[in-house]
């Protein structure tokens, strides 16, 4: 039985992948997946070309623009903008409050 190893990325890879999956068993075909656009946001370790390949294989990628899933509300990602936002006025509101001391030569603590 021949094994073929293919290498992949974004969506033009995810489609290369659902095609040779028509074609051949799992035990034919091993998908390597290109990490090199992975970064963090919120902490988190974002992996868009692996989510693209596997929402492709498992029929749940958003065909209107060809990643990300077809039920996603980004609402976790809307939330995470707020916080974000209140984290960073919470430090300037700290910074304004310091003022005062600061220009007495007072220690900030």
């Amino acid at each position: 039985m021949p094994r073929y190893l293919a290498i992949t990325g974004g969506v033009g890879g995810a489609k290369l992948a659902l095609g040779l999956s028509h074609v051949l068993t799992p035990d034919e075909v091993l998908f390597v997946v290109n990490t090199g656009d992975d970064f963090e946001h919120l902490g988190l370790t974002i992996c868009p070309d692996l989510d693209t390949l596997t929402y492709t294989l498992a029929d749940l990628a958003n065909r209107d623009v060809g990643w990300g899933r077809s039920d996603e509300s980004w609402h976790f990602l809307l939330l995470g903008r707020r916080l974000e936002r209140l984290a960073h006025l919470a430090a300037v509101v700290a910074h304004v409050l310091s003022l005062p001391a600061s220009a007495r030569g007072e220690a900030l603590e």
